[in-house]
C-alpha cells in the first residue's frame, strides 16, 4: 500500500509539471498574440493617420465632404484606443 501511495504522489508531481508546462505554453502564446496585435495596431494608425491628412487636405480643395473626414478621425480615434487595450494586454 506504501508502494502505491508513493507511486501516485509520483504520477501526480509528473501530472503537475506537465500542467505547469502547458500553462507556461499557453501564456506565452498569449503574449505572443497580445504583441502582435499591439504592432497590428500601430500599423493600422499609421495608415489611419496618412488618411485623415489626406482626407483634410481633399476637404480643404472640397473634394470630400467633412462628414467623411469625420469619419476618418473617429476610425484613427478607434485605433489608438485599441492600442491602448492592446498594451494593456501585453503588460
Amino acid at each position: 500500500m506504501a508502494e502505491n501511495a508513493v507511486q501516485a504522489e509520483e504520477f501526480n508531481a509528473l501530472n503537475t509539471k506537465d500542467q505547469l508546462a502547458a500553462q507556461a505554453i499557453k501564456l506565452y502564446v498569449t503574449l505572443y498574440k497580445a504583441q502582435q496585435t499591439v504592432v497590428l495596431m500601430e500599423e493600422n494608425i499609421r495608415r489611419a493617420t496618412r488618411q485623415v491628412e489626406d482626407f483634410k487636405a481633399m476637404e480643404a480643395n472640397g473634394l470630400l465632404a467633412r462628414n467623411d473626414l469625420l469619419k476618418g478621425e473617429l476610425q484613427l480615434s478607434n485605433y489608438k484606443v485599441a492600442l491602448q487595450e492592446a498594451n494593456k494586454n501585453v503588460n
